[in-house]
C-alpha cells in the first residue's frame, strides 16, 4: 500500500488532482504536504520568471496595505513585460503553440 494519497495529470491547461480515500480530516498535514509538493510541481512547469515575481509579491505583500501591495506588482509587471519569456509567450499564443520558456 502506497503512502501516497495525491496524484495528478494534466491535459492541456487543466490539472486533474485525485485525492485517494480522503482522511476523515482533510486537512491532515500528510495531505495538505502533498498537495503542496503537486501544486509547487505544477506552478514551476510554468513561466519561471512570473511564478518567482508572483510568490515575492504574494510573501512580501502579506505585510502590506493594499496600495503597497499594488506598487510591488506593478513593479514586477513592468520587470516582466520586458524579459523574452514574456515576448516568447506572447509569440506562442499567436502561433497557436506551446511556448517554451527559458527564465531570461
Amino acid at each position: 500500500m502506497s503512502d501516497k494519497l495525491v496524484t495528478y495529470a494534466t491535459d492541456n491547461a487543466i490539472a486533474t488532482i485525485t485525492i485517494d480515500n480522503p482522511p476523515m480530516n482533510p486537512l491532515t498535514t500528510g495531505l495538505r504536504e502533498q498537495l503542496l509538493v503537486i501544486l509547487d510541481e505544477l506552478i514551476a512547469s510554468k513561466r519561471p520568471l512570473a511564478v518567482r515575481a508572483a510568490k515575492e509579491a504574494i510573501n512580501r505583500g502579506l505585510n502590506m496595505t493594499l496600495s503597497e501591495g499594488l506598487e510591488v506588482e506593478a513593479y514586477h509587471w513592468s520587470y516582466l513585460c520586458g524579459t523574452e519569456d514574456q515576448k516568447e509567450g506572447a509569440r506562442a499564443f499567436i502561433e497557436k503553440r506551446k511556448p517554451v520558456f527559458k527564465g531570461s
